[in-house]
C-alpha cells in the first residue's frame, strides 16, 4: 500500500485531501507545518509528499533543494496568484505543481495518484 504525507495548514483542504486518499486505500499522514512535515517524513518514508508552498513556519520553496526526498515524489500546492504560472518542471525536485483551490479534488488526486505510474 502506497504512503501519502499531506502538508499543508489549511485544515479543511489536509481533511479532504487525507479523506480521498484514505479513499483510495493509501496510508496517510497530515502535518500543519514544515516542522512537522519534515520530522513525520523521515520516520514515515511516504511515495508522495503534497506540500503546501506557504506554511506558518516556512516558505516550502526555500527548503526543496535542502529536502532529502527519499524517493518520495514531490507535488507543490498554492492559491498564491504569481505561483500559478509556475511549472513543476521549474523546480528540481518537484513532479507536479497543483493550483489551489482545486476545481475537483477528485480530479487533481488522479493527477497525483499518475505521479506512482511514472
Amino acid at each position: 500500500m502506497s504512503k501519502i504525507l499531506i502538508i499543508d495548514d489549511e485544515v479543511s483542504l489536509n481533511k479532504a485531501l487525507t479523506k480521498v486518499a484514505l479513499l483510495n486505500n493509501y496510508t496517510v499522514k497530515s502535518a500543519f507545518s514544515m516542522k512537522e512535515g519534515i520530522d513525520m517524513w523521515s520516520v514515515f518514508l511516504p511515495d508522495i509528499v503534497l506540500l503546501d508552498v506557504f506554511l506558518p513556519d516556512a516558505n516550502a520553496l526555500q527548503f526543496i533543494p535542502k529536502l532529502d526526498l527519499k524517493g518520495a515524489k514531490l507535488v507543490l500546492m498554492s492559491a498564491h496568484e504569481e505561483l500559478k504560472k509556475i511549472q513543476s518542471h521549474s523546480f528540481n525536485g518537484v513532479d507536479l505543481f497543483l493550483h489551489k483551490p482545486f476545481l475537483n479534488i477528485f480530479e487533481s488526486f488522479k493527477q497525483i495518484e499518475g505521479l506512482l505510474d511514472k
